[in-house]
């Protein structure tokens, strides 16, 4: 990335080795930072434990899309979530992606 701007990555984990998915948010921050006009913005959707199990990750940044009736939402942590991330140094994994399963997944199973 040469110049700041907008990098959108979908699912990065896709196919790699856990212990390299746990190095990615590293690389990702250095990578953002490399840009020779200053910082550019990094957008990644993911779904990966090994990926957000890092209490390195500024949490706040994490957001979830939730489903409406009609469309959906971005929610961004909750003031007690934030609380858990920073003051009992919990990743993002604990504190938000149990909230990002859907309720009816246990109905699911065949």
């Amino acid at each position: 990335m040469e110049n700041s701007g907008v990098l959108l990555l979908e699912e990065p984990e896709l196919s790699l080795d856990e212990d390299v998915v746990r190095a990615l948010p590293a690389l990702i921050d250095k990578l953002g930072r490399s840009g020779k006009r200053g910082q550019s913005q990094i957008v990644i959707t993911t779904h990966s434990y090994a990926l957000l199990d890092n209490p390195g990750i500024d949490g706040r940044w994490v957001l979830r899309v939730e489903p409406l009736k009609e469309g959906s939402t971005i929610v961004p942590p909750s003031e007690e979530e934030l609380r858990l991330m920073k003051d009992d140094g919990l990743p993002p994994a604990q504190v938000l992606l149990p909230k990002a399963h859907p309720a009816e997944a246990a109905e699911m199973a065949l």
